[in-house]
């Protein structure tokens, strides 16, 4: 079993989408948890667009990293994400595997205020984040 976090964030219909997000997400993530929801303003986007509400899941998975990336593509596409909607500034769903086994993934998000808190919010799950290793 690998150690998984995997970013949730929306900024459109965010309540119901997050929901389905996190009930599709507990059948990949053995244990799963889920952190409190934290709303954040849009970085890097030159649209105007609504804030985003965020979270991680963190749990244990038995699938490669490949499959679970393309599970996650997946629960995007079955939440309304789609490319057209992203470029008018509409996020319906945004999935991003963080953490897989001992290697750190997406390392610009880890530098995030909002990540940051949320990863020390479950620092009981990470035990020692300094072992991870960046990729």
């Amino acid at each position: 079993m690998n150690k998984v976090i995997v970013a949730i964030g929306s900024n459109y219909d965010s309540r119901p989408r997050i929901e389905a997000a996190k009930k599709s997400l507990q059948r990949l993530i053995h244990n799963a948890g889920f952190t409190p929801e934290k709303e954040t303003a849009p970085i890097g986007v030159s649209l105007p667009c609504a804030n985003y509400t965020n979270l991680l899941a963190y749990g244990y998975t038995d699938i490669s990293m490949d499959s679970l990336r393309e599970h996650l593509k997946d629960i995007e596409k079955a939440c309304g994400d789609k490319r057209e909607e992203r470029r008018k500034g509409k996020v319906a769903m945004d999935l991003d595997i963080l953490l897989y086994g001992s290697s750190r993934h997406h390392d610009a998000d880890w530098q995030r205020d909002y990540i940051k808190e949320m990863i020390h919010s479950i620092h009981h799950f990470l035990q020692d984040v300094n072992n991870i290793k960046q990729q």
